[in-house]
């Protein structure tokens, strides 16, 4: 069973090989026709809808989740005010943007030490940010519902972090979301990475560079 969920899963996510220069930006834009750029580690940076407006971008990947595992869950926007976020969040996806939340990041406040751990972030996941509406569950972001989640684990083992895309999974088929539930990657540089290659899908080749590359689609996941 194991081995049918490991080999299963190379099918499950793709891999997000993400260059986040403005100044190549541009460039890679019209190269490609897709750019993502990560959002929320820089108070100075602007604001969520800012970086929408720019038109830059396909897809903006909130950043971090980054307190996990344990029993508490918390992210860190590095002195982004959290009011007004949803509503930028919306405001971006009513001009076809994508917009992920990464889990994971540079700290060290997050692993996953078991099944049920993977469960239980799967689950709260669901509820603050994705398609969930347990009621008494606290929404960081409002009504706002994200597109989906990018695994940036750059800390910690890897275990479990199959099993939490495989639930993610589970529950963008049959939790009751009305919208696609979007699951990508961002591994190191020196591929593959070893905490998260049981996590990624391998179907297309990737590279680090430093001019350009191309985000290849996501996995999606349609409720039905």
């Amino acid at each position: 069973m194991a081995s049918l969920r490991r080999s299963g899963l190379l099918a499950l996510l793709s891999v997000a090989l993400v260059l986040l220069s403005l100044l190549a930006g541009g460039a890679t834009a019209k190269r490609t026709g897709q750019l993502t750029v990560f959002w929320g580690r820089n108070k100075n940076e602007g604001t969520l809808r800012e970086a929408c407006d720019t038109g830059l971008y396909t897809t903006v990947i909130i950043s971090f989740y980054s307190l996990f595992g344990h029993g508490r869950y918390w992210g860190d926007l590095s002195g982004h005010p959290m009011n007004g976020i949803g509503d930028d969040i919306k405001h971006c996806q009513s001009m076809n943007i994508l917009v992920l939340l990464s889990i994971g990041g540079t700290g060290n406040d997050y692993s996953l030490p078991s099944s049920q751990s993977a469960n239980d972030v799967t689950d709260n996941l669901w509820n603050t940010h994705l398609s969930g509406r347990r009621t008494g569950v606290f929404r960081p972001f409002g009504d706002a519902v994200l597109d989906g989640i990018d695994f940036f684990v750059d800390n910690g083992g890897a275990d479990h972090y199959d099993e939490l895309a495989w639930r993610l999974n589970w529950y963008g088929r049959y939790g009751g979301g009305k919208k696609a539930l979007h699951l990508t990657a961002t591994p190191r540089c020196g591929y593959p990475d070893w905490r998260l290659e049981k996590a990624l899908s391998t179907g297309s080749s990737s590279a680090c560079t430093s001019g350009s590359t191309t985000m290849p689609t996501a996995r999606t996941t349609t409720p039905g």
